[in-house]
């Protein structure tokens, strides 16, 4: 089949020309004029007078509708043997949208003014010819007429279309305006939650002189919050998964986690090292501390094991609530490209706040290690390679290092 064939089996198949002879077709294919576009280009521009009707025979397009001078919206995307500009070949008006090229487009351009002109010497010649024959009462339709009325079925049906599309973007909406109002009660739940245990922890502090290490206090106190906090994402309805109590992508996070937690851990040595040898505290000490000093040094490794048996329970309720619940829940409130960032330092001053009760100096030191965590939250959305990660970090620098 060559080019000219082709064409005009488009022509004809398109619901532009239902109705007309193959007579007529090849009559009005003079006025069919092929224009090409490349990728991004403008084929109608907003606001422009063209009273053209285009024919998208190759490629892809999409409709947009200017709102101000920085921002526009996506209305449609129409593919081959879409009818383009019909909207503007009815009522004459500015075109209402801009039509741009996603890809390469091959488009038939008819200029409707030059259709008109046509059909009406077209029909005029053919009443010459009733005048002498019956017709049996058969109306005869200009060719124009004929192409009006495929217009406005094209119309009515962009319309259903654009309704349709429209009630499924609203359910989208409704969608995401219910989950985060979901996510912001879980905010304002947890933040309200960490408040209540710091409050908790400074009460208890009067007991704390009289036990080995506060952990002993933090600990189970922190396990029952996470419980709690675990109930109220229960209760929001939407899935484990969202807030990182998930196995998918498990491996990518352990990998991550061994890479990235390996070159802290040679930080937190090297860090060690320089304070031996520059600060006044550390001086004379070992670089790594196997042992455990404190109030019973009679009980050093008994309460040291205690300690890391419970560090490893400690850090699994910590790492769900901060990153679980509240760099999750952060990361679904917010909209837009820095959503990410902003999930991120925000959990964090929660994570560095609930360190305050050990000392200021640390609650500091807790939000870089903190950071990293989110990061690392951030690539895979599960909590297996964050908690992996601050477990090996936690017990290497507060039981065998001795840095923090």
């Amino acid at each position: 089949m060559n080019l000219k064939s082709e064409n005009f089996n488009f022509i004809k198949n398109s619901q532009l020309f239902v109705g007309l002879s193959d007579k007529q077709l090849l009559k009005i294919m003079p006025l069919v004029s092929i224009k090409n576009f490349s990728a991004y280009d403008i084929i109608i521009k907003e606001n422009d007078i063209n009273d053209n009707i285009y024919l998208l025979k190759n490629g892809c397009v999409e409709v947009i509708k200017q709102e101000s001078s920085s921002q526009s919206h996506r209305i449609a995307t129409l593919y081959e043997g879409a009818v383009i500009g019909e909207v503007s070949a009815l009522d004459h008006a500015p075109r209402s949208a801009s039509i741009v090229a996603l890809t390469d487009c091959v488009v038939f351009e008819i200029s409707v003014p030059e259709l008109k002109s046509f059909s009406e010497n077209d029909f005029n010649s053919v009443l010459n010819k009733l005048n002498r024959f019956l017709t049996g009462g058969k109306t005869v339709l200009p060719l124009f007429s004929i192409v009006i009325k495929n217009l406005t079925t094209a119309v009515k049906e962009r319309i259903r279309e654009s309704n349709k599309a429209m009630v499924e973007g609203l359910k989208k909406e409704l969608l995401l305006l219910k989950e985060r109002n979901a996510m912001g009660r879980l905010i304002i739940n947890t933040v309200a939650s960490l408040c209540i245990y710091m409050l908790i922890i400074q009460v208890l502090q009067q007991f704390a002189s009289k036990l080995p290490d506060s952990s002993f206090i933090t600990i189970p106190l922190l396990v029952v919050f996470s419980l709690g906090t675990f109930a109220m994402i229960k209760q929001s309805g939407y899935p484990l998964s969202l807030y990182g109590l998930t196995f998918h992508g498990w491996k990518a996070s352990l990998k991550d986690s061994i890479i990235y937690t390996g070159i802290f851990a040679i930080i937190c040595v090297f860090y060690k090292w320089e304070l031996i040898h520059h600060s006044a505290n550390y001086i004379g000490q070992p670089l790594f501390q196997l042992g455990f000093g404190g109030k019973f040094p009679e009980h050093a490794y008994l309460i040291k094991t205690a300690l890391i048996l419970g560090y490893i329970i400690f850090v699994p309720a910590q790492e769900f609530i901060m990153r679980g619940a509240l760099q999750s829940s952060f990361y679904e409130f917010f909209r837009g490209k820095h959503k990410t960032f902003w999930s991120i330092i925000l959990s964090n001053l929660f994570f560095s706040i609930t360190h305050l009760h050990l000392s200021l100096a640390f609650s500091f030191i807790a939000l870089l290690p903190g950071l990293f965590w989110g990061w690392l939250y951030s690539r895979n959305r599960t909590l297996v390679g964050v908690i992996s990660s601050h477990i090996f970090i936690g017990v290497w620098g507060f039981f065998i290092v001795g840095v923090f």
